[in-house]
């Protein structure tokens, strides 16, 4: 079954008769009403168009999303706004579940087959709502803690999905869930502990066989996120040669958001010359994302290695140098060998000459 969660502030959904819209912009950019919600595309008689939001009891109350803070144990009850922007009624099933990012970094929810088992199962909510054509309804729910729930950052989505069946490009039927989610920021009180950490580097050197360009070291390692909240983190990745020289360094983008207890592999290229014996860093400063706040100092992590980069195209440019060399002064001292010779029996013959006369 194919599914798309789209994390609009007042998110909506387009389905049509074949495949849905996916449109996931970030979750911090200012919300509007649900009723006002941009990003829909234009549709026919023949699409079906709903969203949700975060509202308060009278409806969408313009936030980009739930933000909680609840000590172990607590309990807060809030609200979301589906609406129905299409001609026909429509059923919706809402659910709650674990928020996670996608490898592209957007963040979603577990499949609706999957059960959740950390802030997602702390929710409870109707499982479904009807809608009438153009309609809305203000749903509540119940966030409650475990009294022995982790400090921190505990990611969740509130998500409205329909179940429909379409056809792909083959005239094959295909079951679709289509899905629009409110993410909520809750965050169990107690230490907070921003921590990231670099894991698994490598490191590859690429020969460049001009001898006279550098060659390429090509990085990869994965950002942990060893504290409980969650980060994102500023990067440079560095190469230095033997003696220092040689190197040099880039910055690297992202990634923008790593959950607690989760992690997010990167990759870099930075150009070094080869100096036989190369050392690679990279260094990870975290960063607060959005609107959070994280109390405490940040701290960078770095990871180092180190390979070797033999000057293949170097050496034998040396080698070229160094045999045209020895060609020279062979050609040379055979030259100046017959230039000798030649002397030397010029010399004899007026030798000869000389005596001759003389007799």
């Amino acid at each position: 079954m194919a599914s798309i969660l789209l994390a609009l502030p007042a998110a909506v959904v387009v389905l049509p008769t074949a495949l849905p819209t996916d449109v996931v912009p970030s979750d911090d950019v200012p919300a509007t009403d649900s009723r006002d919600a941009t990003g829909v595309v234009p549709g026919t008689a023949d699409q079906v168009t709903f969203g949700i939001a975060p509202a308060g009891p009278d409806g969408a109350d313009g936030r980009v999303s739930f933000r909680l803070e609840l000590e172990p144990g607590a309990s807060h009850t809030d609200h979301v706004e589906v609406a129905n922007y299409s001609e026909e009624p429509i059923t919706l099933a809402l659910l709650a579940s674990d928020g996670t990012v996608t490898a592209g970094g957007n963040f979603d929810v577990l499949p609706s087959d999957v059960a959740p088992e950390a802030a997602g199962s702390w929710v409870e909510i109707e499982d479904a709502v009807v809608l009438e054509p153009m309609g809305s309804a203000v749903v509540p729910f119940t966030v409650t803690v475990p009294e022995d729930a982790t400090p921190g950052d505990q990611p969740a989505g509130i998500v409205a999905s329909l179940r429909s069946v379409g056809t792909d490009e083959e005239g094959s039927s295909v079951a679709l869930d289509s899905r629009a989610g409110a993410r909520l920021h809750l965050r169990v009180a107690g230490d907070i502990v921003p921590a990231l950490g670099v894991a698994d580097l490598r490191a590859e050197y690429r020969p460049s066989w001009n001898p006279f360009a550098p060659g390429t070291v090509d990085l990869s390692w994965t950002v942990e996120n060893e504290g409980n909240v969650r980060l994102g983190a500023a990067q440079v990745a560095r190469v230095t040669g033997l003696l220092g020289l040689g190197g040099g360094e880039v910055a690297v983008d992202g990634p923008r958001e790593v959950l607690p207890g989760r992690s997010a592999t990167q990759t870099a290229s930075v150009p070094a010359w080869p100096t036989f014996r190369l050392g690679a860093e990279v260094g990870v400063t975290p960063v607060v994302v959005g609107s959070d706040e994280v109390p405490g100092e940040l701290l960078a992590a770095v990871g180092t290695v180190s390979l070797w980069a033999l000057p293949w195209a170097q050496l034998a440019v040396l080698v070229l140098v160094a045999g045209l060399g020895v060609l020279v002064a062979v050609r040379r001292r055979r030259a100046r060998a017959r230039l000798e010779a030649a002397v030397a029996a010029a010399r004899a013959e007026a030798a000869r000459e000389l005596v001759t006369t003389a007799t």
